[in-house]
């Protein structure tokens, strides 16, 4: 089930509206063939921009400067892995060449 994070009246509004304007034609459309694309909007991680997601798993939209914030946050997170495993083998070629002796 979708949960919206709700912290003052304003989000609930800015909320609602979204998704009016994401689920209703305007009256202007109404009769014409519905253009929009399909998929679910959801709120960019670095510009706090809504667009319409293009997997399950995306949290960053198509800008260049979002894109390079996704990147960045990527490489460290694969750094961190990287660094906690190297430690976690080298405590264990520590740990398992003072028992042999």
């Amino acid at each position: 089930m979708f949960s919206a994070d709700v912290n003052s009246v304003f989000d609930i509004a800015w909320y609602v509206l979204a998704r009016m304007m994401s689920e209703d034609l305007a009256p202007e459309d109404f009769g014409k063939e519905d253009e929009r694309p399909e998929g679910i909007m959801i709120c960019c991680h670095h510009c706090g921009r809504f667009f319409i997601r293009n997997s399950k798993h995306q949290q960053y939209c198509d800008r260049p400067e979002c894109q390079k914030a996704r990147n960045a946050k990527k490489k460290q997170r694969d750094y961190r892995r990287r660094k906690a495993i190297e430690k976690a083998q080298a405590e264990k070629n520590n740990n398992g060449g003072s028992d042999n002796a």
